[in-house]
């Protein structure tokens, strides 16, 4: 008798032990597509990868869930009904689908988003120029900025023609490069565009990049602060200098890095790079009889840059 009570015993906790385990059984994990009736799946990059808290929308519901480190979503909704199904994260164009959902199941649905380029780090340098044979200072704006995207730097090499504006000002494309997968450093002429009068240093400016017309985003920049340009430099302006010979100036920054460089036209003929100094020995074969521009240019940490133009002769 001990034993048959056993036994029923037994088969009474199977059973119940089995329960939760058939076809229409609820699971744990709540993006199991048996649970309910719905939506459910991933939203992944173009260039591969998951794409981790976007947002998965569904109208007219209005039912909004985030995706998880995987990419995945999950969302409630009634059956044998249509919807709106829209997938969205900042860093990525927006995708929106027609979506039926079975009156008697759920639906599995997949996003594949296309990236957007995106500024990050953005500079509004100066740069000074101060010519001495006609006493002019010039002070100019220089963009700067890193561009991102989440499909791959490679990707940005369509973006070669990016326009930068500032106040209205449209700088000249200067040039670009890599700086990790995901991003190019890119630089913007200073030519035509000088700081306007009414704008200081620790002003925030409006930064904008569009290529072809179409904005791709618009961040702000602070303006810096501007380097005190070299003075007092030898050879001045109209004179005459005769290499071997020593080219001096007084430098009124402290901790930047020194170029000195003399043209002819605009080819440069002579270039040094030094840290702070005040004199550079000057081997440059030059020709007799000849007009020269020459440089001392200031650069410091964050780009800003300070230069003394001057003219000379040979004899």
């Amino acid at each position: 008798m001990k034993i048959h009570n056993s036994f029923i015993i037994a088969l009474c906790l199977l059973a119940v032990s089995t329960l939760g385990c058939g076809p229409d059984a609820k699971r744990d994990n709540p993006l199991d597509p048996v649970n309910g009736s719905g939506v459910s799946g991933t939203v992944s990059a173009w260039g591969g990868g998951a794409v981790g808290n976007a947002v998965v929308s569904a109208v007219p519901a209005n039912l909004s869930v985030r995706t998880n480190s995987t990419g995945q979503y999950n969302i409630e909704l009634e059956g044998g009904r249509t919807y709106f199904l829209a997938a969205s994260h900042p860093y990525y164009h927006s995708q929106v689908d027609t979506i039926t959902v079975p009156s008697d199941g759920r639906l599995k649905h997949n996003f594949i988003l296309k990236g957007v380029p995106r500024i990050n780090q953005a500079k509004v340098l100066r740069w000074i120029v101060h010519t001495v044979w006609d006493g002019q200072l010039s002070d100019y704006v220089i963009p700067q900025c890193s561009v991102s995207h989440p499909d791959g730097e490679d990707v940005l090499e369509r973006y070669f023609s990016l326009r930068c504006r500032i106040n209205g000002n449209n700088y000249i494309p200067d040039s670009s490069r890599a700086l990790d997968p995901e991003s190019r450093k890119y630089f913007w002429s200073f030519l035509l565009n000088p700081l306007s009068p009414e704008v200081k240093a620790g002003d925030v400016l409006p930064f904008a990049l569009d290529s072809a017309g179409i904005e791709i985003q618009s961040v702000l920049g602070v303006v810096s602060d501007r380097l005190e340009w070299p003075s007092i430099i030898s050879p001045g302006s109209n004179s005459v200098f005769s290499p071997p010979d020593t080219m001096s100036w007084i430098n009124n920054n402290v901790s930047v890095d020194v170029s000195v460089e003399i043209g002819k036209g605009t080819t440069i003929v002579w270039h040094r790079d030094l840290s702070y100094a005040e004199k550079l020995y000057c081997d440059a074969a030059l020709e007799a009889g000849q007009e020269y521009l020459w440089k001392v240019i200031n650069v410091d940490a964050d780009g800003n840059q300070a230069r003394t133009e001057a003219k000379f002769s040979t004899p």
